[in-house]
């Protein structure tokens, strides 16, 4: 039997044989672990016949494309949409044809081992098989998610591992449930509670690192929990995910040093986190509707 070749989109060689150019925006050099993110657009376009190396999905960016899929032996053709989003499991074979014009994509790949550590984390745990899911339909969840790690990039990756580590957790168990149905899935509301004085040890350790990177599994720990069961249980305590509460804290404290006329503003925005000062400046604008010289003035 042919053995069919491997695809990761994030070995940038075999990205580059696959599409013969670079990506227009990718998470290569970001340091990601668990998941990888690229947008790109092409023409015409068609891939030989190929397994995935890893969890795979793709979602549509420009107002319409026509594909043929070819995903574990089913043929379909797509109809492709803005939001439109495929799903092809790791190991799955498969083939995909646009014979006028791919357009513009994300493509987001999640490490198989990380799928399987949040299924072993769900209460009950459960045995995860993928089946691949067809550009047919629009997935809200996953468009949404997408469009934030873009931004995240573009901004010069302003959330560092933080955002990308929470949208891994929240895609694969977005994965499970989505090729398992949510009823098998359904989870105990006791794991989604954080007691005061867990919320209270994550809050006082953000603050007291405020001026470090700062990576999901150090929030979790202060709580006690896994990050999966972290991430679900931090936004329904503060109605924030971790990575929009860091940033709004930074901002806070920014704001309570900016008031300090002795520190530089650069001095102000490495002491709360950000790699520099237009950075900081772009952010807290956009938090204050003020920049920081302006805020200082006011």
């Amino acid at each position: 039997m042919l053995r069919l070749p491997e695809f990761d989109f994030s070995d940038a060689e075999t990205n580059a044989r696959i599409f013969g150019m670079p990506p227009d925006l990718s998470s290569r050099s970001a340091g990601w672990r668990c998941i990888y993110f690229e947008r790109r657009h092409a023409g015409q376009f068609s891939t030989e016949p190929h397994v995935m190396q890893k969890h795979y999905l793709m979602v549509k960016l420009n107002a319409r494309s026509e594909a043929t899929r070819i995903a574990d032996g089913r043929v379909v053709k797509e109809a492709q949409q803005r939001g439109s989003t495929a799903y092809v499991p790791h190991g799955c074979p498969h083939q995909v044809t646009y014979p006028k014009s791919m357009g513009e994509l994300f493509f987001i790949s999640l490490d198989p081992k990380l799928v399987v550590a949040v299924a072993e984390q769900m209460d009950p745990p459960v045995r995860f098989d993928g089946h691949p899911v067809f550009a047919n339909s629009i997935d809200p969840l996953v468009t949404a998610i997408g469009l934030e790690l873009d931004r995240d990039l573009q901004e010069g990756n302003l959330h560092g591992l933080l955002l990308a580590d929470a949208a891994a957790q929240v895609l694969a168990a977005h994965l499970i449930r989505l090729c398992r149905g949510r009823s098998s899935t359904r989870e105990s509301s006791a794991r989604l509670r954080l007691s005061e004085a867990r919320l209270r040890a994550v809050a006082e350790y953000v603050g007291a690192n405020l001026d470090q990177p700062i990576r999901l599994v150090d929030m979790a720990a202060q709580a006690g929990l896994s990050q999966y069961h972290f991430c679900r249980a931090f936004r329904a305590a503060t109605g924030l995910p971790p990575h929009r509460f860091v940033l709004a804290r930074r901002i806070e404290v920014a704001r309570e040093r900016l008031r300090n006329r002795t520190l530089s503003i650069q001095e102000v925005a490495f002491s709360v986190g950000f790699a520099d000062a237009g950075q900081f400046a772009k952010r807290f604008k956009k938090a204050t509707g003020l920049s920081p010289r302006e805020f200082r003035r006011s």
